[in-house]
């Protein structure tokens, strides 16, 4: 009964939050989310070059606010998928998240997440996709990992790094959705989310550092 009230409390939260910030434009975007990857490249626990390697999909994102006992924050980033030429275009995603435990002080999170799947890319994509996971808190500037949080492992990674102090355990999770209207805004109406994850679109300045980055170069 508890664990059930839990997964309802979660999920009531993640809802209310989905919609994220939603308002920063594209250019804003890929400048915030090579600065998260530099960061974790750079850092004392990077992401394994081989778990980039075989990356079918990538989402940068960069999560606010937070609070005590069943609180919340929203945030953003970008998504892209593998092609055989290369990466596709960015597209804007939205994040909402959840949180139901003791969380101390927490100001933040940054995350990439891996998907190891081209389904699970487009299922993000296409559908959004909502991700729970238990773990323990951490304190300070902490990197770490917590693996297949949605679908059968390994079928997603996420690297997650907080800003603040975090206290006790958590239940936490949270809702990627694409941001339509930003997308709109940076390539135009003609091109859909599907034609963007296909490579179709103008390429956004700035994205070659995130692309080397995420080639190990």
């Amino acid at each position: 009964m508890l664990t059930r009230t839990l997964s309802l409390l979660l999920a009531s939260t993640i809802v209310l939050l989905a919609g994220g910030c939603g308002s920063t434009p594209m250019s804003t975007r890929i400048m915030r989310s090579t600065a998260i990857l530099e960061e974790f490249q750079s850092s004392d626990r990077p992401i394994p070059a081989s778990t980039l390697e075989n990356a079918a999909g990538v989402a940068i994102l960069s999560e606010i606010s937070a609070g005590v006992g069943i609180g919340g924050s929203g945030g953003e980033g970008i998504l892209l998928r593998r092609l055989n030429s290369g990466w596709s275009q960015p597209i804007a995603v939205s994040v909402g998240s959840g949180t139901i435990g003791v969380q101390l002080g927490a100001k933040g999170r940054e995350m990439v997440v891996i998907f190891n799947t081209d389904a699970g890319v487009m299922r993000a994509a296409t559908q959004g996709t909502t991700m729970v996971a238990s773990a323990s808190g951490t304190a300070g500037d902490a990197s770490g990992t917590t693996s297949a949080m949605s679908g059968a492992p390994p079928a997603t990674e996420i690297f997650s790094r907080s800003q603040g102090l975090f206290g006790g355990a958590f239940v936490g999770g949270f809702n990627i959705q694409v941001d339509t209207a930003v997308n709109q805004e940076t390539y135009g109406s003609q091109f859909s989310t599907l034609d963007l994850l296909e490579g179709r679109g103008t390429p956004q300045p700035g994205m070659m550092r995130i692309e080397r980055l995420l080639d190990g170069r």
